[in-house]
């Protein structure tokens, strides 16, 4: 597939010159707007299912192209240096990992010895890390009449982050936090069908 983006950028071209392919959250580019990819460079493990794992990325994709699709913007595209250190992230958690072992093998660049296929952490982790985009991350170009990114992600990020050091300490057999929290994950799931839904019915305008 020929994909170009900024300044007549060949996407093939591009990652041959960065060593292999990257990007930010296996998802999007830095240099090609309003381009997504599902089950891209680093977004794939050795223990999940890949059904999970894109149902993440659509999610994630749905959330990063609302102020296109519903709030008039024209483009949304990670920044460069958000790409870098999310992938500085991913790739110092390689090392120790039976995937960077030493053996060659088809997820890694022949040439580089660059990974370029897995991720490092549990879905789990993977899919509260797409729950909530970083919008300073991004550049948003065009109209976006109403759009906030907001409280309730701060809100949201801090109450996961509360149950989970409850989890982590003596108080995880508190059933108040246990069921307060499993609540909040269960809202999420039904979030999650909603957005894509909502998505659906923007993209059929």
């Amino acid at each position: 597939m020929h994909i170009i983006g900024k300044d007549g950028v060949d996407l093939a071209s591009h990652w041959r010159a960065l060593g292999g392919a990257e990007a930010y959250k296996g998802t999007v580019v830095n240099g090609f707007p309003n381009f997504f990819i599902l089950y891209g460079p680093n977004a794939a493990t050795g223990q999940h299912s890949v059904i999970f794992h894109s149902e993440c990325q659509i999610n994630y994709a749905c959330r990063l192209l609302r102020p296109v699709l519903s709030k008039g913007a024209d483009s949304i595209e990670v920044k460069d240096a958000a790409q870098k250190r999310d992938l500085e992230w991913v790739h110092g958690r390689m090392p120790g990992l039976v995937f960077n072992s030493g053996c060659q093998s088809w997820w890694m660049n022949p040439k580089t010895k660059k990974n370029t296929f897995i991720y490092p952490d549990p879905m789990v982790l993977y899919w509260l890390r797409t729950i909530f985009p970083s919008w300073s991350d991004f550049t948003i170009k065009g109209r976006q009449s109403g759009f906030s990114t907001g409280i309730v992600t701060t809100l949201s990020v801090a109450f996961l982050g509360t149950a989970a050091w409850f989890a982590s300490n003596k108080y995880s057999a508190n059933g108040f936090v246990g069921y307060t929290a499993w609540s909040y994950l269960s809202g999420l799931l039904e979030q999650e069908q909603v957005l894509l839904k909502q998505c659906s019915k923007l993209l059929k305008r």
